[in-house]
């Protein structure tokens, strides 16, 4: 067995708290590499679920967990790596089978072989007429012919039907991706960016074809806040609020009467500091602020004042 395809060790009792979540395991084996180099040991730990077809157990993606004590350091580091599923604009080109198309052309249907050989006179010629213009002629702006929306379909188990599509723009900076984990022809999971960032990540927990949970990002790129609709309709029932990559408040609607009604607010530790009702004209009730406020200084992170001692006491 190669080095690539050992198994990871067993978790490590003392690595309690998930810092983040991937779909891929490839991308957890990199963010456990970049914690190893900062001395900051993980474990991945894989999600299995029956798969609503065979019933045998399917990966539906693996966490990262640390010990608590290094959560606020190991935040930091994973900030300057892609977020959480995020794919990025490098996935333009994909590994499986692909259909590469103009959003608004119309397929083509293939020729035969007397197709194939005008075809190969018409770029001949074409390349002649090239030569005799292009070359001596007067110097195009550079302009692309077509600013036309690329659009990105991959079919991944062979059933014809795309289980992956991905948009861009013309210059190849992303818009949009939607995956069907499950392959039941109804899409699970959906990216948005704007201006080149992740804006928002929407997701079907279970698999009706409604996006029940939807992240928004802040400016920078990185999760902010998730709300949570189940069916798609309804109230918010329940927001997580993140502050440098950590779960900072937890706010329930405990009676779907639209007013958040029930607070949790932990530490960079993971750990309660609060936990209270709400009432109905509670600030929390309005989209979180951005930037939120610091995690405040601990005792212990204040650096040791040190003092000049003189020989003889």
């Amino acid at each position: 067995m190669s080095e690539s395809s050992a198994p990871s060790p067993a978790p490590s009792p003392a690595h309690t708290r998930a810092i983040r979540s991937y779909a891929q395991r490839e991308d957890a084996e990199r963010a456990r590499a970049l914690l190893a180099e900062n001395d900051i040991e993980s474990s991945i730990r894989e999600f299995r679920v029956p798969d609503p077809v065979t019933g045998k157990p399917v990966s539906r993606g693996c966490s990262l967990f640390i010990d608590p004590a290094q959560a606020a350091t190991a935040a930091r580091l994973l900030l300057k790596m892609p977020p959480s599923d995020a794919p990025a604009a490098s996935t333009a080109q994909p590994a499986g089978p692909t259909r590469l198309r103009r959003r608004s052309s119309a397929p083509v249907k293939q020729k035969g072989s007397g197709f194939i050989i005008a075809f190969a006179v018409i770029c001949a010629a074409g390349m002649i007429v090239f030569a005799a213009t292009g070359l001596f002629g007067p110097r195009r702006t550079g302009e692309p012919q077509s600013r036309l929306n690329q659009l990105l379909e991959e079919d991944l188990n062979g059933d014809t039907l795309p289980d992956v599509v991905r948009e861009f723009t013309w210059d190849w900076i992303p818009i949009y991706h939607e995956e069907d984990r499950n392959f039941d022809s109804m899409m699970d999971l959906r990216w948005t960016w704007q201006r080149g960032k992740p804006a928002y990540r929407e997701l079907d927990l279970n698999y009706d074809g409604k996006y029940d949970e939807r992240t928004t990002y802040d400016p920078e790129g990185q999760p902010f806040y998730t709300d949570t609709r189940p069916g798609a309709a309804g109230p918010v029932l329940v927001r997580k609020v993140l502050r440098e990559g950590l779960l900072w408040k937890m706010i329930e609607d405990r009676d779907a009467d639209s007013y958040f009604d029930h607070i949790t607010e932990f530490n960079d530790y993971a750990e309660t500091v609060r936990e209270e009702a709400l009432p109905k004209d509670s600030p929390e009730n309005n989209p979180p602020p951005w930037p939120p406020p610091p995690w405040p200084v601990r005792p212990d992170d204040m650096p040791t004042a040190t003092m000049d001692v003189k020989p003889g006491g």
